[in-house]
């Protein structure tokens, strides 16, 4: 999807401006949001969408019958606007976005169709150029809008250092040089682009390059910079422009409106900055004819050597800087050895830089821009005396990058090593592994490359097998056998479990009530493709449950929490809806006498939806599409909160609760806070007992005066759960700690006052 200049223009958009509904201008606190996040150079600011707005939209009729939907919306002072679309449904209709100015020189957005640009519909739109934007549905008959808008991103003017006049462009340092002043590098410049895209909170602009696989297959692999693109929502939104440059070296840039653009990405891998500030794309559909693919070496590239960044910075026209790679200047966070520290003898980079591609002498890439050092107060990138800039290692990012961009003919990525026996490509647990299969005919079992080998050892109590893909509306089949690889037998797949949606995302969970339930050995899962004609790529990762280690509990794998005590959260990115389980999922324990369990959970993102279940004894399970729980809390938001007390139904009781997450939204990284408490409740301890302790929580205790090493009547019950690998004992006194036939004892001197002391378990 691009911003169109084909002779489809929409049917409205000679019918003069529709009326608008206007937002508030800007407020101080808009203008003056902090940083998105570390090194990211802010280009808009997210606003609600008027619930009413697409309400007070207009009907009427085109030249051959058709009915016209249009509704205009204005956020003052924006140099431009972005919509996100949710629940797209067009289905034979067409949805277009243009100024309010009118199409001219055939600028406009879309047309979009069906669910959209990933085929879910969900996603942003393209920039249009202006404050004021025009939305338009062509469709057979009026009748109820089959998509909502939620958020506007108003991307920001930027004001003329010295004038405090606004831009109609981001413009760049004085000490920048033009790209197009040095021909001998227009070859490499057409490899990179400038990207719009959306995280939380508002927009960002950043560098990115196309780049080449081994065997020039022309996917659209792009590589930038982590801080920038880390997952895969902040993916979808990116929008490269290309071309960006000035028209002759000197010259004037040229207009945004007349650049093709392309809309869309599947985030595929990357690293943080503690591995080298990386990230690669795959971009939607086809590049335009104009862009190149650039090269790359997996070499380290020497101190001394010379190298070459093109970059966008500040989003500006494309500039290009030249230097080498120097002695390392050490910067927390950037670990030395997988970053070059680059020193500038012409030009300089600057925020929208980010990402951009280092060339060698030869024109390979040999890094990905990171950042710079801190400026002092008033100073500019100009004034620093040699400028110089971190760049992430390629050859660091290598390892990751290679089963993409080492690609065969057969679209496998890395020849896979050699098959274990029985068959089948070893999954690790907990690994995703990736894979790419060429366009089939028909309905096809991938025997071979498709089939993969997942070994579970004695006393697991769970394998999940989950498969995500990345093709947009591609169906994928899941089917898993114990022993043996499935296989086609008379038109059907014999197998012992399987998914079989209409989808590309398919899941299998086997556990010991599972039919056939889990057992060790090997066990075998085999894809298929029900898609014609389509190269399909995704994932395969296989999760293994055990029950001894990290405090899990054997039942479920769940992780014990301790009452009172925060547990961090981070959860990955999901392509639908979600019960995260295992691993994925807690546990809490409840003694007797306990009067309330609060179960709190707190996301640290906005706009995003996770739900809070819980259950007695037992793992939360999906049945009919809804979540078996005892108690659960289904709010909007992630903030979520669950209190027991024996007056619930069902009351409180003593024993083991079982909590788990519910994920609404996709395609997000959520962090978030989980915290049970529980109040109230002992075991009775048992005779010539002091009471009982609680994990982590101190006791005192006094003795009167001895006269002699002692041991005191007064003991502690420490209740040890399921799945403990530690417990840890600690006082100024001697202790002795009983459990089964087993005693252990510390001697530490007792001092002659023999009053009071701290003991913690």
């Amino acid at each position: 999807m691009a911003i169109s200049m084909a002779a489809q223009t929409p049917p409205g958009a000679r019918m003069g401006r529709p009326a608008e509904r206007w937002l508030a201008p800007l407020s101080t606190a808009e203008r003056n949001q902090p940083e998105l996040r570390a090194g990211l150079t802010r280009a808009s600011v997210h606003r609600a969408a008027p619930g009413d707005w697409l309400a007070q939209g207009q009907w009427s009729r085109t030249a051959d019958g058709k009915a016209l939907y249009r509704a205009a919306l204005r956020s003052p002072e924006a140099l431009g606007l972005r919509l996100h679309f949710r629940n797209l449904n067009a289905g034979e209709g067409r949805v277009w976005m243009y100024p309010a100015d009118g199409v001219t020189e055939g600028y406009f957005a879309g047309p979009y169709t069906a669910r959209g640009v990933f085929g879910d519909g969900e996603f942003w739109s393209e920039f249009v150029e202006g404050e004021s934007v025009v939305l338009e549905y062509e469709t057979s008959r009026e009748g109820k809008l089959p998509f909502e808008v939620d958020v506007v991103s108003h991307v920001l003017h930027e004001v003329v250092p010295g004038t405090g006049k606004a831009s109609t462009r981001r413009e760049a340092l004085s000490c920048n040089k033009d790209a197009m002043c040095h021909p001998e590098w227009a070859e490499r410049a057409r490899s990179v682009g400038r990207y719009l895209f959306e995280t939380n909170g508002g927009g960002a602009l950043c560098s990115g390059s196309v780049v080449s696989t081994r065997n020039s297959s022309r996917i659209p692999y792009f590589l930038t910079a982590d801080h920038c693109v880390s997952n895969a929502a902040e993916a979808r939104s990116v929008q490269v422009f290309w071309g960006y440059t000035s028209l002759a070296c000197g010259g004037a840039p040229r207009n945004l409106r007349q650049l093709p653009t392309t809309l869309g990405a599947t985030y595929l891998t990357g690293g943080g900055l503690e591995q080298g500030d990386f990230t690669l794309l795959r971009l939607n559909g086809t590049l335009p004819d104009t862009v190149t693919f650039s090269g790359w070496t997996p070499d380290d590239h020497p101190v001394g050597g010379d190298v070459t960044g093109i970059h966008h910075p500040g989003g500006d026209f494309q500039r290009i800087s030249f230097g080498s790679r120097g002695d390392a200047i050490p910067v927390r966070g950037r670990p030395e050895g997988v970053y070059y520290t680059i020193n500038w003898r012409e030009g300089v980079t600057e925020g929208g830089s980010s990402g951009s591609p280092l060339f060698n002498a030869d024109g390979l890439i040999v890094g990905m821009l990171s950042g710079g050092p801190k400026l002092p107060s008033g100073k500019t990138e100009c004034d620093l005396n040699p400028a110089f800039d971190w760049y992430g290692r390629f050859s660091t990012a290598y390892p990751s990058l290679q089963a993409f961009l080492e690609e065969r003919t057969t679209g496998g990525g890395t020849p896979p090593p050699p098959p274990p026996s029985g068959g089948g490509t070893s999954l690790t647990n907990n690994t995703a592994a990736t894979f790419r299969f060429a366009a089939v005919d028909g309905p096809t079992l991938m025997s071979g490359a498709g089939t993969y080998r997942i070994e579970v050892p004695q006393g697991a109590t769970r394998l999940e097998i989950r498969v995500r893909t990345t093709t947009p509306n591609a169906d994928v089949d899941l089917f898993v056998r114990a022993g043996s690889a499935p296989e086609v037998d008379g038109g059907r797949v014999t197998a012992d479990y399987s998914a079989e949606t209409e989808s590309g995302n398919e899941t299998v969970a086997i556990t010991p009530t599972s039919n056939p339930p889990l057992r060790a050995g090997a066990y075998f899962a085999t894809l298929a493709v029900f898609t014609p004609g389509v190269a399909v790529e995704g994932t395969i990762t296989a999760v293994i449950t055990t029950g001894g280690g990290g405090g899990g509990t054997p039942a479920t794998g769940a992780q014990a929490l301790t009452s009172g005590q925060v547990r961090n959260i981070t959860i990955e990115p999901v392509t639908g809806p979600q019960l995260l389980t295992g691993a994925s999922s807690y546990s809490i324990s409840v003694p007797a006498g306990a009067t309330r369990l609060e179960i709190r959970l707190e996301t640290d993102n906005r706009s995003v939806d996770v739900d809070l279940y819980a259950r007695f004894g037992d793992a939360v399970t999906i049945a009919n599409g809804a979540a078996v729980a005892d108690h659960r809390s289904e709010g909007p938001d992630g903030n979520e909160t669950i209190v027991i007390t024996p007056a619930s139904s069902p009351a409180l009781r003593p024993g083991t609760y079982f909590i788990h997450l519910g994920v609404f939204s996709i395609n997000t990284r959520i962090t978030s806070r989980l915290t049970a408490t529980v109040t109230g409740g002992s075991s009775p301890p048992p005779a010539g007992s002091g009471g009982t302790l609680n994990s982590g929580v101190p006791a005192t205790y006094s003795v009167g005066p001895v006269t002699s090493p002692s041991l005191v009547g007064t003991g502690y019950q420490i209740a040890v759960p399921a799945g403990a690998t530690r417990l840890e004992l600690g006082c100024t006194g001697d202790v002795f700690g009983r459990t089964g036939d087993f005693a252990v004892a510390g001697r530490h001197r007792i001092s002659d006052r023999g009053a009071g002391g701290s003991h913690e378990a």
